[in-house]
Formats: structure tokens, C-alpha cells, sequence
């Protein structure tokens, strides 16, 4: 027998949405907002964070797949990435 493991054919598997800006957004009190649409060739987007009446603007860099195509989905998670770093620098009065 291999090493591979066996999933039972009656287990259930997890459907995991494909992320959003809405349900990336629905996870954390701190909000997302792309400032400006991808522009063909650019290597960043500018986003803006809020946080209660608090925003900070920053730019973040979009995604490339492998055929060298912006991929807006990686993009959307990568903003969320930066998002919760951004929330932790509000918690802790960085920013």
C-alpha cells in the first residue's frame, strides 16, 4: 500500500468560495477598497483601508500568473493579506 492518503468516497469535501472583495471584507473590521482598477502593465493598484473613521492609502502589488496575466483573484487575496497587516499597525497605533 502506498503512503498516499485515502479519502472515504462518503466524506464530505469543503466547497470554498472563490474570495471576493465582499466576502474578503466580510472577515475583518478592517475594509478594502481598490482606489483604482488594474491598468494593463502596472505592478501595483493603490487601495484604501478603513478602519471606523480612520483610512490609510497605500499601493499594493496585483498578481501575475504564470503566462504573465494579471490575476485578480490572487490580487484580491494579496490586498487582503496587506489588509490584516494594516489592521494590526491601527491596533497597535502605528498608523
Amino acid at each position: 500500500m502506498s503512503e498516499e492518503e485515502k479519502v472515504p468516497e462518503d466524506e464530505v469535501t469543503e466547497i470554498i468560495p472563490t474570495p471576493t472583495l465582499e466576502n474578503l471584507n466580510a472577515v475583518s473590521p478592517v475594509k478594502f477598497a481598490l482606489v483604482n482598477e488594474y491598468k494593463n502593465g502596472e505592478a501595483t493598484v493603490d487601495v484604501e483601508f478603513t478602519y471606523d473613521d480612520k483610512k490609510y492609502q497605500r499601493p499594493v502589488n496585483v498578481c501575475i500568473d504564470a503566462d504573465g496575466e494579471y490575476n485578480e483573484t490572487a490580487t484580491l487575496v494579496r490586498i487582503s493579506e496587506v489588509r490584516d497587516g494594516v489592521a494590526n499597525k491601527i491596533a497597535n497605533n502605528v498608523i
